[in-house]
């Protein structure tokens, strides 16, 4: 790792650095400037395990697998709030060997399982003023293939993710939407 600084900047590298059972490598670069912070932070993760990184990241469980992915993010404003508001990039997640279990996603692909093989899942996504948004969401299941959008107001912390029509989904009025805050979609209760 290394880092410098110089009036009124801040950068850091991390080379390469074992978490969650992978590897991740970053690059933090601050500037303030008349009271505003811009934040630019660029992270790239690889074979991370899922299941310790949900579990450590947001205090529960309910994904497994083996995860990769990249991001690249631009933040500009006066306050935390502000900041968050004003992000900006992409990125793009992949999980593979995965599982999900007991959150509100299992339950609206097989509400009769306690968990699900997926297989893998990935998708590519923008973040524009706080939302992150990715309309090909691809997610290969043990009992079938689906797509979907997704879409996280990351200051309001509410995810929604919709699923297009899919034979997964047979036997249904419509494809299912889950939606609330991240931790509650995602983790199992």
């Amino acid at each position: 790792m290394s880092w410098r600084t110089g009036e009124p900047n801040l950068a850091a590298d991390v080379g390469s650095l074992p978490l969650f059972g992978g590897t991740v490598s970053a690059r933090l670069e601050a500037t303030a400037n008349e009271g505003k912070t811009a934040l630019s932070l660029a992270v790239s993760g690889s074979d991370l395990d899922a299941a310790l990184m949900t579990a450590s990241l947001l205090g529960g469980h309910g994904v497994a697998g083996r995860l990769h992915g990249n991001l690249d993010v631009l933040a500009v404003g006066g306050s935390g709030p502000e900041m968050l508001a004003a992000t900006s990039g992409g990125g793009r997640v992949t999980l593979s060997e995965g599982r999900i279990f007991g959150s509100p996603l299992q339950r609206a692909v097989d509400k009769d399982k306690r968990s699900i093989g997926l297989g893998r899942a990935s998708m590519d996504f923008t973040i524009e003023g706080g939302l992150v948004a990715g309309d090909e969401l691809l997610l290969d299941f043990e009992v079938g293939h689906a797509r979907a959008g997704l879409t996280w107001d990351m200051p309001s912390g509410d995810v929604t993710v919709t699923f297009q029509p899919s034979p997964v989904f047979e036997g249904r009025d419509a494809p299912p939407v889950v939606s609330g805050p991240l931790w509650e979609v995602l983790l199992a209760r």
